[in-house]
């Protein structure tokens, strides 16, 4: 939930904006801060008027009365509005290999039927195609397990070709697995239309090594060796238990800028928080 600032001119913004995956047709439902998110508490809905990196200016919908809204409102994502297929998980049913066991077939169908009623398929919206080259994964059958295939490009040209767990074909073992990849591909193919930040940030990946100083805690303190690694954006090493790499993040604006790192996890389909501001 994102808290309403009230503008003159009975305008309104939050401190979100395309960093944050909201989008020009994002909509929101508005509440009072206090018992927020219940029907109850709800005051109305909103739409986006204008939107920059790390702002948003909401526009009231409907009836909702500019006077309503009180000094505590939040805002709730509920939609990303109309959907391209870059804002949804891209998913190719191998129909020949899943339509040969009926259990299997009735239990990807429930799944998915599952998820499209499921709230969360508004924020991370799923569609159904017919060519896996297009697809972000693949959901097959091998003997009586089901595989998912990843056709990410990304993902897929880091060498991953698949999810390293295959599962039982049953609804509670396949919901799961739509949630975490709608959410992660969202977020890993996650651009801001306007690249604003590209030219201000430099990323370098390096080699450390121990220099003969230490810390307050007496760990020695490490000092960058050897070139920057990112080429192309991308760093490519053979991880061992003996190197150690350093990531410098350098904001060449004139702007204070605070980095969230996250790690992607594509043999799981997960996200893990490496630091927070």
């Amino acid at each position: 939930m994102f808290k309403i600032k009230k503008l003159p001119e009975d305008k309104f913004s939050i401190d979100a904006g395309e960093a944050h995956g909201i989008f020009p047709t994002s909509e929101f439902s508005v509440f009072s801060c206090e018992d927020s998110g219940t029907a109850a508490s709800q005051l109305g809905t909103a739409t986006i008027e204008s939107i920059r990196a790390f702002e948003s200016i909401l526009k009231l919908s409907g009836n909702t009365s500019p006077s309503c809204i009180p000094d505590d409102a939040v805002a709730l994502q509920t939609s990303v509005g109309e959907v391209g297929d870059d804002k949804a998980l891209l998913i190719y049913v191998d129909r020949s290999s899943l339509g040969k066991q009926a259990a299997a077939w009735d239990a990807w169908t429930s799944a998915i039927e599952e998820y499209l009623l499921h709230t969360n398929s508004r924020i991370y919206p799923i569609r159904l195609v017919d060519d896996r080259n297009k697809s972000h994964i693949e959901i097959t059958l091998k003997g009586t397990r089901l595989v998912f295939n990843i056709w990410d490009g990304v993902t897929r040209g880091l060498g991953l070709e698949h999810m390293h767990a295959s599962i039982e074909p049953r609804v509670e073992h396949i919901s799961p697995i739509l949630h975490g990849a709608a959410h992660y591909f969202r977020h890993l193919n996650r651009t801001p239309q306007r690249g604003i930040l590209r030219d201000k940030v430099d990323v370098e990946f390096t080699m450390l090594q121990e220099t003969n100083e230490y810390d307050d805690e007496l760990l020695a303190i490490l000092q960058p060796c050897g070139p920057n690694l990112v080429k192309n954006g991308r760093a490519e090493i053979v991880a061992d238990d003996q190197t150690m790499y350093g990531l410098k993040i350098t904001n060449k604006s004139a702007v204070p800028l605070y980095a969230s790192v996250f790690y992607f996890d594509s043999s799981d389909l997960s996200i893990g928080m490496v630091m927070l501001p």
